[in-house]
């Protein structure tokens, strides 16, 4: 399947007020990292968000305007929000080779709840939303599903316990709870998973 394209353009300064008239014009700044690269860039996140429907580790060939031959194989690193709006506010992009191990942060889904724990009232607790995994990037799956269905009340589901396809490497601890089933109402301890530490650009954003 060819790869999506989004298009996008240099820009040769940055800063808030840079970011407040790129948005002005409908678009966003991003920065482009990767490959010795750090380039300041600007983008329609309307495309980009376009591309994110089939995941937010979906690659994507980015198309620098005006540079003949310079298109790169890119994944998105980070999106930055408007707190209360929820629209894109700046992009870090980042550079991948496909012949090259990348870490990125995938979504779990869980599916399935079984009779006996929904008659006395049972609750699932995703403690766990997404895990830190190691691979290529063709290896990349969209989420890890698991079923749950065979957990009653008072049963644990650990990272060790996801299904985890051939060619990679999940780098979470594999006793960290994803999830546990109790009765609803009764107390749930939830830990604080760690984030992948990943380049931003907070100067640019400003979430007005």
């Amino acid at each position: 399947m060819e790869a999506p394209v989004l298009r996008a353009w240099r820009r040769n300064r940055s800063g808030k007020g840079v970011a407040r008239k790129i948005r002005a014009q409908g678009m966003i700044p991003a920065v482009l990292y990767g490959s010795d690269e750090n380039i300041p860039l600007s983008l329609q996140p309307r495309e980009l968000l376009t591309i994110l429907t089939s995941g937010e580790n979906t690659i994507f060939q980015l198309v620098i305007d005006g540079e003949l031959g310079g298109d790169r194989q890119v994944i998105v690193r980070d999106l930055q929000r408007h707190p209360l709006k929820e629209t894109l506010l700046h992009a870090d992009l980042y550079r991948i080779s496909m012949d090259v191990e990348i870490t990125v942060s995938v979504p779990i889904v869980l599916q399935g709840m079984s009779r006996e724990v929904s008659d006395v009232g049972g609750v699932i607790n995703q403690l766990l939303h997404e895990v830190e995994i190691q691979c290529l990037p063709s290896l990349i799956p969209h989420e890890l599903t698991i079923e749950v269905a065979h957990l009653g009340i008072g049963e644990v589901l650990h990272v060790r316990d996801l299904p985890i396809p051939q060619g990679i490497q999940v780098l979470a601890a594999p006793d960290e709870v994803v999830a546990s089933v109790s009765v609803r109402g009764e107390e749930v301890t939830v830990g604080a998973p760690s984030a992948a530490e990943t380049p931003t650009a907070e100067a640019e954003v400003e979430p007005n």
